[in-house]
């Protein structure tokens, strides 16, 4: 799967949740991946890292501080290899979010079984 691949499955599976997603798609986005806006109004903001070791520290505190640039209510960063203990730790208590591989999938089979059961009561 390419990097683009994985983004769009992220924005993919934001819509599957009832949100409006859209991949940037670009080079210099400044870490965001994709832009949502949230069913409550809220702008959020995703990165992707598609990676074989896990991301550390630095990048969860670069996400954040584009996070605040960017005036979103809150952010996530999906990384597929998971999280260094410190980054883990530096996102305590802030409006983001850390997903590793395993979490990614849970998320996509819940938000596609509840897709698929709305679309059965309709």
């Amino acid at each position: 799967m390419t990097p683009s691949d994985f983004e769009e499955m992220v924005a993919e599976l934001y819509r599957a949740m009832g949100h409006q997603a859209k991949r940037t798609g670009m080079i210099g986005d400044h870490g965001v991946d994709v832009v949502v806006k949230a069913k409550n109004g809220e702008k959020w903001v995703v990165q992707c890292k598609r990676w074989r070791t896990p991301a550390g520290e630095s990048i969860v505190r670069d996400f954040f501080g584009m996070m605040q640039h960017e005036k979103a209510a809150q952010g996530a960063i999906i990384a597929t290899s998971g999280f260094s203990q410190a980054a883990k730790e530096w996102a305590k208590g802030k409006p983001l979010y850390l997903y590793n591989g395993n979490d990614f999938v849970n998320l996509w089979q819940r938000a596609k079984k509840q897709q698929l059961q709305e679309t059965k009561s309709d």
